[in-house]
């Protein structure tokens, strides 16, 4: 997938030292269909894949790869840095 995007983000070693580093920001919406004995129940899904992966290694740790999922739709870097975000706070909850 291109690269739709940048966005900077604050990540955290092992010893919890932090450092930034720069995510790509990918976006593509995928057909899903449901199994052909329950089409007749169950709609066609499109949802929206959003890698987002970290360009270069972060001093002091390996390489990171976040892929989402979700039904809501992206239409720009800054809906696709709100939806990382969201994410990023649901580990905190």
């Amino acid at each position: 997938m291109p690269c739709k995007g940048q966005h900077r983000i604050k990540v955290r070693d092992r010893r919890r030292r932090v450092s930034q580093a720069i995510l790509e920001l990918t976006v593509r919406k995928i057909p899903i269909l449901p199994p052909v004995d329950k089409s007749r129940r169950y709609p066609a899904l499109t949802l929206t894949v959003f890698p987002a992966t970290l360009r270069g290694k972060p001093r002091g740790r390996g390489p990171i790869t976040w892929k989402r999922i979700t039904n809501l739709s992206i239409h720009s870097r800054s809906e696709a840095i709100e939806k990382i975000e969201w994410y990023a706070r649901r580990s905190k909850i």
